[in-house]
């Protein structure tokens, strides 16, 4: 069996990703193969460097947000487009992208939500290498189509 993992990194943010393979040669075909790979995979989740994961952060207040932030949507069709939110102080942004929106950040129940003019959905805040970063999933209003947005923090 050979096992391998590698780093991507993405355009919108310094991040990693473990991808792991598993090949297997020889007499290792059955069952043996498969508690092997469990293990390895059991090992590497349990022994992975914490500085290698996102670690998320609790947002008490819409103000935290405040600033400028960038990154790409992605939808169900494989499409990217840059977007770019402009998050003031009581919650109220402005998004450019394929379209400019404005909208609204509330924290309800611990939770960030948001909603514009064209879609609503969740927020969640992380730390990646130092860097913050913004998670965005949504639902457009007009198609009902769900999308997700990743933007890292400009200011």
């Amino acid at each position: 069996m050979v096992v391998g993992t590698e780093s991507a990194d993405y355009a919108v943010s310094p991040s990693e990703s473990f991808v792991c393979s598993a090949t297997f040669v020889g007499s290792l075909k059955g069952r043996v193969p498969m508690k092997v790979l469990v293990s390895v995979l059991f090992v590497m989740v349990t022994f992975v460097p914490t500085s290698l994961l996102a670690g998320n952060l609790t947002v008490t207040d819409v103000k935290e947000l405040a600033g400028s932030w960038e990154g790409f949507l992605r939808a169900d069709y494989n499409q990217q487009t840059a977007v770019r939110w402009t998050v003031r102080e009581d919650g109220t942004f402005t998004s450019v992208g394929q379209s400019v929106s404005e909208g609204k950040i509330k924290l309800v129940d611990g939770r960030l939500m948001y909603e514009t003019t064209l879609s609503k959905g969740t927020l969640s805040l992380e730390d990646r290498r130092g860097k913050q970063i913004l998670n965005v999933v949504g639902t457009t209003d007009r198609s009902a189509q769900d999308f997700a947005v990743e933007m890292i923090r400009k200011q």
